[in-house]
């Protein structure tokens, strides 16, 4: 009997060693994939200060202070944050009117197609962000929306669903406008 509880303990110990490591190394992966993203996201921001350096755009205009600081605020996010909070936070950012209304008047307002480009590349990279990240959510909107049964699943994914609707809707938008 004491030899089977101790061939018991040993397996339940090594079965938690190796639990533990599988957990290190899948931390240390998505580490690796988040550093990915935010390198990035400072290269748009490099290509940005690329065209004030080259002068094509003043440091001091409006398309500038804007669009570095919604790189800044990805970049933030992906720095320093959990997974589960980093979606929650680029769910609620890209989720708001307030972004809607800015990237209207973006499209309106902007003179230069390089920057369009730069909004248009921020939108493509988080959207990569949000579906690498929210695989599950995203077949859980699929099947509920074939079965039309599973409306619980369905709410709570829903909000990842409308933000990356409205990254697509985004890039799209702003497409024509970049040469």
């Amino acid at each position: 009997m004491s030899e089977q509880i101790l061939i018991f303990t040993t397996g339940l110990a090594v079965l938690m060693a190796l639990s533990f490591f599988l957990y290190l190394q899948i931390d240390r992966n998505n580490r690796i994939i988040m550093d990915r993203f935010r390198f990035r996201y400072f290269e748009l921001r490099d290509r940005l200060a690329l065209l004030v350096v080259e002068g094509k755009l003043d440091e001091d205009s409006w398309e500038y202070k804007q669009v570095v600081d919604v790189i800044n605020f990805h970049i933030a996010t992906v720095e320093s944050r959990s997974i589960s909070d980093i979606i929650k936070q680029l769910v609620a950012y890209h989720s708001s009117a307030e972004e809607r209304r800015k990237v209207k008047i973006f499209k309106r307002k902007t003179e230069h197609p390089e920057v369009i480009a730069i909004l248009s590349d921020l939108f493509k990279t988080t959207l990569r962000l949000l579906k690498r990240n929210s695989r599950v959510q995203f077949w859980l909107i699929r099947r509920a929306t074939e079965k039309r049964q599973d409306v619980k699943a369905y709410r709570s994914a829903a909000p990842i669903k409308y933000a990356a609707d409205n990254l697509t809707e985004y890039q799209e938008d702003l497409a024509p406008g970049i040469i």
